[in-house]
């Protein structure tokens, strides 16, 4: 028996995973590269993180953008596998992990929230991914609750 919300997640989750990771990669990491960044200086708490001199270079600043942009496809990648293998009846006895992935996508759009979406307040449009992880989110634990 199929699990409709997870179906819907999974269908989801294949388009944004994969406009996340090639589309999302050609069109902003790749840009990255030629956009200007600057020396910064990061709080003394992550000194350790930064070069020899307690900065973030241009280069290390577009390296971890680079590794946040595809740890979250990956996040992505395997979150779209198990909403299809739940959706398909592979997993089964899942609930547990149906919350998991709810309260993952949650804290993900409660993130972006923060971070990206509230100095633009209240303009709660700008930046509006943050609607896709609640969606998705609100999908898991519809699925979980419908007995998995």
């Amino acid at each position: 028996m199929i699990n409709t919300p997870f179906l819907v997640a999974f269908i989801i989750g294949v388009f944004g995973t994969l406009a996340h990771g090639v589309f999302g990669h050609i069109y902003f990491v790749r840009r990255s590269r030629r956009a200007p960044f600057e020396a910064t200086s990061p709080p003394a708490i992550t000194r350790f993180l930064g070069d020899d001199h307690g900065t973030f270079s241009p280069d290390q600043q577009r390296r971890y953008l680079t590794v946040g942009w595809h740890l979250f496809t990956v996040s992505s990648v395997f979150s779209t596998v198990v909403f299809g293998l739940i959706a398909f009846g592979v997993l089964s006895n899942s609930q547990v992990v149906a919350y998991g992935l709810a309260i993952h996508w949650a804290m993900f759009a409660v993130c972006w929230l923060v971070c990206v979406v509230a100095p633009h307040l209240p303009n709660l449009w700008h930046a509006p991914q943050w609607i896709l992880m609640v969606i998705l989110a609100s999908l898991a634990w519809w699925g979980g609750s419908s007995g998995v």
